[in-house]
């Protein structure tokens, strides 16, 4: 039989409660107040988690561009963060439109993995066929991504990513008045930089999907049209996903 030594997972320190506060609510009303839009990003549990109580876990802010051809993205989770993404949902894409989306990805400790070479606010699209982050580290969907940065705040408290978007990907432009089916997600445990294996292992994920129009300033979709139309499960919750890094 095949055996090899065990190795602990990637860690990250947690949010320092005595520093904290209310440090995350200031940061998200600070940025909700000089933007247009703003929508909370809300975890609603597994499919299967009906005893769950829905929880506001970060927020999405932005403002548009003069033409709308360009939207500013402010992008701020609670706590402590191993890595952020926020994309748009790939309507026939597996696992609820996970696989195949373009997503911009944030990795706060990406400059300390030796041979990784990407940003620590970057963009990627998930493969087809595989989730695991392994399979699509170095992917390249074209996106038009600039003014990216990242903040993260003493004591683990929040982590800020902003940028500025001019297409999802090259075959994906940005349309600032459809309805546009994002999913985001967030690891609060692991960071993938810190695992040079890129396996993401350990990870204590939330995720969910939202639709959003840009030209709203509480992002309502009046008509469900447009990038990613009719997601099952488009209420933010777990949507079907089921267990996304189960090929590893």
């Amino acid at each position: 039989a095949y055996t090899h030594e065990a190795t602990e997972f990637p860690s990250i320190a947690p949010a320092d409660e005595e520093v904290c506060d209310d440090a995350y609510e200031t940061a998200a009303a600070a940025a909700a107040e000089t933007r247009q839009g703003v929508v909370d990003l809300v975890y609603e549990g597994r499919a299967w988690e009906h005893w769950f109580v829905p929880e506001t876990v970060g927020q999405l802010a932005w403002t548009l561009s003069a033409d709308q051809s360009e939207v500013s993205i402010s992008h701020t989770v609670e706590g402590r963060v191993g890595w952020m993404a926020v994309g748009l949902r790939n309507p026939t894409g597996k696992k609820n439109g996970m696989n195949g989306a373009p997503v911009v990805m944030t990795i706060p400790d990406a400059d300390e993995a030796e041979g990784f070479g990407r940003s620590a606010v970057d963009a990627y699209r998930i493969s087809e066929t595989d989730s695991s982050f392994r399979h699509w580290w170095n992917s390249d969907p074209g996106t038009d991504l600039s003014d990216a940065e990242l903040f993260v705040a003493e004591g683990n408290c929040y982590a800020e990513a902003t940028f500025t978007l001019g297409s999802w990907a090259s075959s994906e432009p940005f349309d600032a008045s459809a309805c546009n089916h994002l999913i985001w997600a967030v690891s609060t445990d692991s960071s993938i930089a810190s695992d040079d294996m890129f396996m993401a292992r350990g990870m204590h994920e939330t995720r969910g999907i939202i639709p959003v129009n840009f030209t709203d300033p509480a992002g309502r979709c009046f008509d469900l049209d447009g990038p990613g139309a009719d997601p099952p499960g488009a209420d933010g919750g777990d949507g079907g996903h089921g267990d996304e890094h189960g090929d590893h």
